[in-house]
């Protein structure tokens, strides 16, 4: 398709698949895992510059550091490449080994991240479950985050600890 230029403007993925790689001891399972890729642009080198995903399912697994677990609902990924930057929002439901049951995932703000950057430089994720959380991204890289009523201040995406091992 793509040597004639017909590029697909969407695509829908589904697996039920279980992986394990030998050397590394990796196991991972796709559980009902489906993935719909709606509104996908292209630009003419063909790269993709713009789509939506919506991802259902669980994906799960193990290696010799430990087992992890993430299910989603409805939960919708969308990027655009603005030409400098990409932009990104999400929205929808998420479990992970980490939380504690189902959280509701929200970008009232995209994020956006400059090529090349490993943080975002802006934007803003709404996360409520069993708690609330706001994680506010400055325009320098700093980040604010904010669980049920209590902020701390990280100077980029890269201090914040992972929050299975804190």
């Amino acid at each position: 398709l793509c040597e004639n230029e017909l590029f697909p403007s969407e695509m829908d993925i589904s697996m039920d698949l279980i992986t394990y790689e030998a050397s590394s001891g990796t196991t991972v399972e796709f559980s009902t895992v489906t993935m719909a890729a709606t509104n996908i642009q292209w630009n003419s080198l063909p790269e993709i510059t713009g789509m939506d995903i919506l991802l259902n399912g669980t994906i799960s697994g193990s290696d010799p550091s430990g087992s992890f677990s993430e299910a989603y609902d409805d939960f919708s990924v969308g990027f655009t490449d603005t030409g400098s930057a990409y932009s990104i929002t999400m929205s929808g439901f998420v479990q992970t080994t980490c939380l504690n049951g189902w959280v509701e995932v929200t970008t009232p703000t995209p994020l956006f991240f400059p090529y090349n950057f490993s943080c975002p430089f802006g934007g803003k994720v709404n996360l409520h479950g069993n708690g609330d959380a706001v994680i506010t991204i400055g325009n320098d890289t700093g980040l604010d985050i904010t669980v049920n009523g209590s902020s701390k201040h990280f100077n980029s995406c890269d201090a914040v600890p992972s929050s299975c091992l804190q």
